[in-house]
């Protein structure tokens, strides 16, 4: 049996492993092409890694979670535009977080601060929050922000072209390691110390676990596990990439003792209990691996699984499209809270669209202080009246320059 390691990263993809281009061969000049490329996408991936991490919650995720977190409700104004002036650029997160202050944040700010990153309504674990609240956000506002579903946002922007800079840098470097691997004018020996001099230049964690795979398949067993035995304490691993390093480092000590082995085809008992602890247990690449073994070794069948799409599943979603409104209340408007001292929701509810429709807010003598428009059959509109005075206020909606209602609210401060 032969035991092949690999060089090439896990993340492949058709046109990554078969460009449309042939590759540069085995000359000093197309190595270099191929250099000067890893170069510029690796400034490219950088110089957007960098304008990413600066916009998005304004530099600081952690810090913005946490203000938010510690919000209250008289600071409501406050928080909802400082999430609005990060927008939109907000991480699933914040928003989160946001979902939670119900207290700070009621449904037409968080509708405003979703809708205004179109990126959240992509993530299923929000929109499920959002049925969690209090007092729950009407089906239109959902559908609302459900529609950046159909949206690629600035922030979605930034994050594709960063994983296509990564991209192109990787393929170029898999280029220039098989432009190394194909080159007739070198020796084994060259081929190999050139190999790792590309790998440790590398400061990500798959290059270490590639130059772990290179010295194992040069018989330098110790060697790579060496470097994969210093990954725990370079990086600063996640819980899943903890997972997946326990099994490799598990991997690379079997892989040892199994090369040494006199008999491969016949490993002990000791062995394949723990290659089988590996393919059942263990996490990543290392799964993979273990389960080549066996396969070799004829210890296991395993057919790849084929996923077929499910016949009756539909695109649509369910629950979250804007209902057929007809006005079964005793008043076409609401003015909450009352009294305030920072914010106001002025909603309202048609039984159709009217053509001109407005809210006049005026002062108890009589004097108009702001006028909103209302542009939709039903909504919740946001009025910051932090600058009011404070006192008594009379909200008069006109519909068709006919007065239809009006509420009296007070502004305290």
């Amino acid at each position: 049996m032969t035991i092949h390691v690999g060089l090439y990263s896990e993340d492949w993809t058709y046109y990554e492993g078969c460009p449309d281009s042939i590759s540069s061969g085995g000359g000093g000049s197309g190595k270099q092409d191929l250099k000067d490329q890893i170069v510029l996408y690796k400034e490219k991936a950088d110089s957007t890694e960098n304008l990413l991490f600066q916009l998005v919650d304004g530099g600081s995720t952690e810090e913005l979670q946490q203000e938010v977190d510690m919000s209250t409700p008289p600071e409501s104004m406050d928080i909802y535009n400082e999430l609005m002036n990060n927008s939109p650029f907000l991480s699933d997160t914040v928003v989160g977080s946001a979902i939670y202050k119900e207290a700070v944040l009621p449904n037409a700010m968080l509708r405003d601060i979703m809708v205004a990153n179109p990126q959240s309504a992509k993530n299923d674990a929000l929109m499920n929050k959002i049925d969690d609240r209090w007092d729950p956000m009407p089906d239109y506002m959902k559908s609302e922000i459900l529609e950046g579903r159909s949206i690629v946002a600035a922030k979605e922007k930034l994050e594709s072209e960063l994983s296509r800079y990564r991209r192109l840098r990787s393929r170029n470097f898999n280029n220039l390691i098989g432009s190394f691997m194909n080159d007739t004018t070198l020796t084994h020996q060259e081929i190999t110390d050139s190999l790792v001099g590309l790998f440790e230049n590398e400061t990500d964690l798959d290059a270490k676990y590639r130059l772990g795979f290179l010295y194992s398949g040069n018989d330098r067993y110790e060697q790579g596990l060496n470097v994969i035995n210093s990954i725990s304490g370079a990086f600063d691993l996640n819980n899943t990439q903890e997972e997946e390093y326990q099994s490799m480092n598990g991997y690379f000590s079997l892989l040892e003792a199994l090369c040494d082995s006199s008999d491969l085809t016949n490993p002990d008992s000791l062995m394949l209990s723990s290659l089988y602890d590996i393919y059942i247990n263990g996490n990543g690449l290392a799964v993979q691996y273990a389960r080549n073994i066996l396969l070799a070794l004829n210890e296991i069948e395993y057919e790849e699984p084929i996923i077929l799409p499910f016949p009756y599943k539909t695109g649509k979603q369910e629950g979250f499209n804007a209902p057929d409104v007809t006005c079964e209340k005793s008043h076409l408007l609401i003015i909450y809270p009352n009294p305030s001292n920072s914010y106001l929701i002025i909603e309202y509810e048609f039984e159709k669209q009217p053509e001109n429709a407005l809210v006049v807010i005026s002062e108890a003598g009589g004097k108009r202080i702001k006028t909103v428009h209302l542009n939709k059959q039903i909504d919740q509109k946001l009025l910051d009246i932090r600058d009011f005075k404070q006192g008594m206020y009379i909200a008069t909606l006109f519909v068709n320059r006919i007065t239809r209602e009006s509420v009296k609210f007070t502004i305290i401060h």
